[in-house]
């Protein structure tokens, strides 16, 4: 099930302060997404080269053996994402109030999505990590795959 990004309606721009908690719930609804997907496929990768060969056997006990040792770490790691997200998000709010104190404007809600804007650059930060986690959730199973492939290779010449 795919997620929308939040988006600002208008019935937002009546609050005094913007409000993170929508991001927090994508953001932890991304990383539900990528944990159901991605353990079914490292799963499976490891189904396959188990019956590859000797080698590869122990190479996918060897994961799963990691897997169980530093999953609970990673998990551990990964939920503080979203908090330390959050104080990104206050970080660059306060930086743009304290922009518009200096300069004496005026706020404006609707400018804060246009390129340049706090909350734009706040949703490509964010963006950002999402790819960085995904990367990061991928590498063991990519790692089994390059294995397989390497013996592939090795087993043609």
């Amino acid at each position: 099930r795919r997620h929308s990004f939040p988006t600002r309606r208008s019935s937002d721009l009546l609050e005094p302060e913007p409000a993170y908690e929508p991001y927090r719930r994508y953001y932890l609804a991304q990383q539900r997404e990528m944990e159901l997907k991605l353990q079914p496929l490292r799963t499976h990768v490891r189904g396959v080269l188990g019956k590859a060969s000797p080698a590869l056997r122990k190479l996918v006990e060897l994961d799963a053996a990691l897997d169980g040792i530093l999953g609970e770490r990673e998990s551990k790691l990964l939920a503080i994402v979203p908090v330390l997200l959050e104080k990104r998000f206050r970080q660059l709010h306060d930086a743009h109030r304290q922009k518009l104190m200096a300069t004496q404007q005026a706020d404006s809600p609707d400018h804060w999505m246009q390129a340049g804007g706090w909350l734009a650059d706040f949703c490509q930060e964010m963006q950002t990590v999402l790819l960085a986690e995904l990367d990061v959730r991928l590498q063991p199973s990519l790692g089994l795959m390059e294995a397989f492939n390497h013996e592939l290779t090795h087993i043609h010449e």
